[in-house]
């Protein structure tokens, strides 16, 4: 058999940068079925759902509609995305600085990634805009956070954070802020300064692009 339809040896002999995206879905595989190899099987998922992003946005009842794919390999298939979704999301670390909007991007993008609905992380920092604690502070719904400044300063004052910065994602894909976010940003700064916690940013995050209330003056 060809190397190029043995993926796990070419996986072992190549290094992983050398297998392609239906090679690692056949790896997972294991195997085909009647008349089709796993990578054959693997092929068709891409096929069908265009790439890894649409593979891992499909429910397990999706999957299981493609020929090859039966209950317990859809779940292998889902269960491996997620272990990568959930290493890419770890929490910044202590200590981490924080110099521009394009670093809370960088840290917090993979977060978002694929969600569907929006979620509200907080940032609290210390008076060298060094990362205390990363927290999720609520989960809303595909168009709207909900978000209280209890919860938001909440975390805050338990970390003694002399700084926070706000973050969150737009499923839409869409990072311009909405007439709501506007309006929460305001009154969290607002309960900010009362606090004497600056609010030095909020960044909404949409697909790969982002928007910083800092960068354009909003804040």
């Amino acid at each position: 058999m060809q190397r190029d339809h043995r993926p796990r040896e070419k996986f072992e002999q190549l290094g992983a940068d050398r297998v392609t995206d239906t090679e690692l879905l056949a790896i997972l595989l294991r195997t085909g079925t009647a008349g089709q190899s796993a990578v054959e099987v693997a092929s068709n998922l891409l096929r069908v759902f265009e790439t890894l992003q649409g593979v891992e946005a499909a429910s397990l009842s999706e999957l299981r509609k493609v020929k090859g794919i039966g209950a317990s390999k859809a779940v292998e298939i889902k269960a491996a995305l997620e272990l990568g979704r959930r290493l890419l999301t770890r929490p910044l670390a202590r200590g981490a600085s924080i110099r521009c909007a394009a670093d809370v991007f960088n840290a917090c993008r993979a977060r978002f990634h694929s969600v569907p609905h929006e979620e509200f992380v907080l940032l609290c920092l210390n008076v060298k805009n060094q990362v205390l604690k990363e927290a999720l502070v609520s989960v809303g719904t595909l168009t709207q956070s909900l978000v209280h400044p209890r919860e938001v300063f909440r975390e805050a004052i338990r970390e003694s954070a002399h700084a926070v910065i706000l973050a969150h994602n737009h499923p839409s894909g869409d990072p311009r802020p909405s007439d709501a976010d506007i309006a929460l940003t305001r009154q969290l700064a607002d309960a900010g300064s009362m606090l004497s916690i600056k609010v030095l940013d909020h960044i909404i995050i949409g697909g790969d692009n982002f928007y910083s209330f800092l960068d354009h003056k909003m804040l």
